[in-house]
């Protein structure tokens, strides 16, 4: 998922469902850096079908109680 996407993995442990633009199939990330301080910096990556498929694991997870 990092390769396919770019994704730091500080970005990637960040994830969660208001990054993804389903409709628009991109995720919208807010990283490193930027003019105004600390994560301002917006990235938009485009969602192909293996990407989507492994995020929307990784929310589902996220979201299941114990």
């Amino acid at each position: 998922m990092l390769l396919d996407t770019g994704l730091r993995l500080s970005e990637f442990a960040d994830l969660k469902k208001e990054n993804t633009q389903w409709q628009e199939r991109r995720l919208v990330i807010y990283g490193k850096g930027g003019p105004y301080g600390k994560k301002t910096k917006r990235r938009i990556i485009p969602m192909t079908d293996r990407i989507r498929m492994l995020i929307e694991y990784h929310l589902l997870k996220i979201t299941m109680p114990k």
